[in-house]
């Protein structure tokens, strides 16, 4: 479907770095956290059920230090959940959410979350794909400081959104707009062929859960980029109400490949023509050359945006490196950062994948995988 890998434990590796500074030289393991820097959680128990996590998709930070991470759980009947976990600062679960720590909701056969985003007011909204009466389509569940479900968003916490009866979809991130408007992205499916199968789909809330009906008319929006499957995996918000999404997209499959795809849309739910003139932009570093890791970030009037390279010279077949572009407003590459837009960074390890990226002290920290292990890599600006 999307390409998404699930791993077979809980784990989050370099959480201390958003946490306060232990003593150490800067990328050290903050020992203050959980002992040695880093956990992992390989089964919860409930009353009445044991859980496994099939891994951590998303993670952010409160306020207060707590850390809350979301991902699939699945019990001893193979049965999905959407999964969502609280740690308090040191890396212990946190006994005043949900069932000591964490929470399970049942939303029928398929439940994959993938993105959290946290409000000013403690709200916690997971999003992903799960049943609708048909098909796969979008799922937000918004969840109380205390983890129990806020039954003033939408059906008693959870919003199911479709992109049309037949047209399966997958939400992938979602982003909180200053005005408290949700805006979640991923994809649809169309009745293409298997190599035209997908669009970039974008939905916006209100912020009790109804679709917002100033976005696109009805709240939805798709995106096509040409022959090719379009898939979103990053979202931000800018000022006056911009959105900016990134993910993979193809202007000409059987010239480029898979490309690092962007699109930027106005307040109403148009492209945004101020932005590479038609309001979509792909960079395509040849036939075959970026897998589909694109997690969005933004900071000030630029875009940025990481993934994998691929072709890399690591060792190995079929070796990537990870891959950074940075964008001005107007959608073109930003010329001061790395010379031309572009930086590619080689593990020479084979098979690396950039799978995330934040700000921090004013600079860039991407994390994602080299070869086999967990990885971090920081830029200066």
């Amino acid at each position: 479907m999307d390409g998404d890998a699930r791993g077979h434990h809980w784990a989050l590796v370099g959480s201390a770095a958003f946490a306060s500074a232990a003593a150490g030289a800067p990328g050290d393991l903050d020992g203050s956290f959980s002992g040695d820097g880093w956990f992992r959680t390989l089964e919860v128990r409930s009353p009445s059920n044991n859980y496994l996590p099939r891994g951590a998709e998303d993670v952010a930070v409160q306020r207060d230090g707590r850390i809350v991470a979301v991902g699939e759980l699945i019990d001893g009947t193979s049965s999905w959940y959407f999964g969502a976990f609280r740690y308090l600062p040191n890396g212990e679960l946190d006994p005043s959410f949900g069932e000591g720590g964490w929470v399970d909701t049942n939303l029928g056969n398929f439940e994959f979350p993938r993105a959290v985003a946290l409000q000013p007011d403690g709200g916690i909204v997971v999003a992903g794909g799960g049943d609708c009466r048909y098909t796969l389509c979008f799922v937000l569940a918004r969840y109380l400081p205390d983890g129990s479900l806020d039954p003033g968003f939408g059906d008693g916490g959870i919003v199911r959104t479709s992109f049309g009866q037949l047209h399966g979809s997958k939400a992938l991130d979602v982003a909180l707009a200053p005005d408290g408007r949700l805006v979640a992205a991923g994809f649809v499916r169309m009745f293409g062929d298997a190599q035209d199968s997908s669009h970039f789909a974008v939905a916006r809330y209100l912020p009790d859960g109804r679709l917002d009906p100033s976005f696109s008319r009805d709240g939805r929006a798709t995106v096509d980029f040409g022959y090719g499957n379009d898939i979103a995996y990053g979202v931000a918000t800018q000022g006056g109400g911009r959105i900016v999404v990134a993910g993979q997209g193809t202007r000409n499959r059987y010239r480029t490949e898979d490309d690092f795809a962007f699109a930027r849309f106005r307040r109403n739910g148009r492209l945004d023509r101020g932005f590479s003139g038609d309001g979509k932009r792909t960079v395509s570093f040849g036939r075959g050359s970026l897998r589909r890791r694109l997690p969005a970030g933004h900071e000030g009037p630029l875009h940025l945006c990481d993934g994998e390279h691929r072709g890399g010279s690591g060792a190995g077949a079929g070796g990537g490196d990870w891959a950074l572009l940075r964008y001005r407003q107007s959608g073109r590459l930003d010329q001061s950062f790395g010379g031309d837009g572009i930086v590619v960074t080689d593990f020479g390890s084979g098979e690396d994948s950039a799978r995330a990226l934040t700000f921090h002290d004013g600079r860039i920290l991407a994390a994602g995988s080299i070869y086999t292990t967990q990885g971090l890599a920081r830029y200066v600006p």
